[in-house]
């Protein structure tokens, strides 16, 4: 986790998930509501290979740990209450569209 201030000196954190291919990979713990901090923000970095430059999704702390836990529960409704291969995996992939609102909301940094 990297910390920094805010131009109004709010201390704010941010978890950084990088792809270069593929679905950024996250964790079915990180799917807690209940945990989420106000100061905390995700940045979703998009380093795929073929495009011209780096995109960002930043996203608030809440947000993406309600959206693990509602796509979680989805998938695991749609397998009989559980995961298709080894329940005791936490991975969890998040895919490029399920972040595509937050793109380049550096505003919420307040930078």
């Amino acid at each position: 986790m990297l910390r920094g201030r805010s131009a109004d000196n709010r201390q704010f954190e941010v978890i950084v998930k990088v792809r270069r291919s593929g679905d950024w990979q996250g964790s079915t713990n990180d799917g807690d509501p209940a945990k989420a901090l106000p100061h905390v923000f995700w940045i979703f970095v998009d380093l795929r290979v073929g495009v011209d430059a780096p995109r960002y999704f930043i996203a608030p702390d809440a947000w993406v740990r309600a959206d693990i836990q509602t796509d979680h529960a989805a998938y695991l409704s749609s397998h009989g209450g559980r995961r298709a291969e080894k329940d005791s995996s936490t991975h969890h992939a998040i895919e490029p569209w399920r972040v595509a609102e937050w793109a380049d909301r550096w505003d919420l940094l307040n930078l």
